[in-house]
């Protein structure tokens, strides 16, 4: 009966949620593709380059030092699935000002797909929510790499500037409704 109570207590007081802030840091900074690129090489596995579709994240502070690193995912020879929401959250527990994604192509062939570009949309999206920019995502094999930021597959500033007006435009569609009901 006291666990009980202590933990009806506990749930009451907010002792339930504990929030922490204490990366890594790790003595790199990514200020550039290339940079990215090599610390990506450093941590992958190279024996899985060409196996199968596998997708790791850089956290990155202000400075653009990396924070820590994470794999997010493992998938088939042909595609992995990208947990947006994971991603977004693990960004804001980090007080990330930046992260960079990256994912392999076992072909050997750095082109992004349609569904690449695609998911590079979707997680700015949702990286932005959270106040934390998408540096850039970089599509690797084992010696080259392509970056969506250098072949202008990323234009931040227009971007985030399109984003908030069509948020904002949402926000006035949504109070509009309110106040007719």
């Amino acid at each position: 009966m006291q666990n009980v109570q202590r933990e009806i207590t506990n749930t009451i007081t907010g002792n339930e949620l504990q929030v922490m802030y204490q990366p890594l840091r790790h003595n790199y900074q990514v200020d550039n593709s290339f940079n990215a690129f090599l610390f990506f090489k450093s941590i992958w596995a190279s024996h899985t380059l060409y196996m199968q579709e596998q997708v790791y994240v850089l956290f990155l502070d202000k400075n653009c030092n990396v924070l820590c690193w994470r794999q997010l995912n493992t998938g088939t020879l042909t595609n992995c699935l990208i947990d947006i929401k994971l991603l977004a959250a693990m960004a804001a527990k980090l007080l990330a000002d930046s992260v960079v994604v990256a994912h392999n192509h076992p072909s050997g062939n750095v082109a992004p797909s349609r569904q690449d570009v695609q998911m590079t949309e979707n997680i700015r999206e949702a990286l932005y929510i959270v106040d934390c920019k998408l540096h850039d995502h970089l599509i690797i094999t084992e010696d080259d790499y392509f970056s969506f930021v250098d072949n202008e597959g990323m234009q931040t500033d227009y971007y985030h500037s399109s984003l908030k007006m069509r948020n904002l435009k949402r926000r006035k569609k949504i109070f509009a409704t309110q106040e007719t009901v």
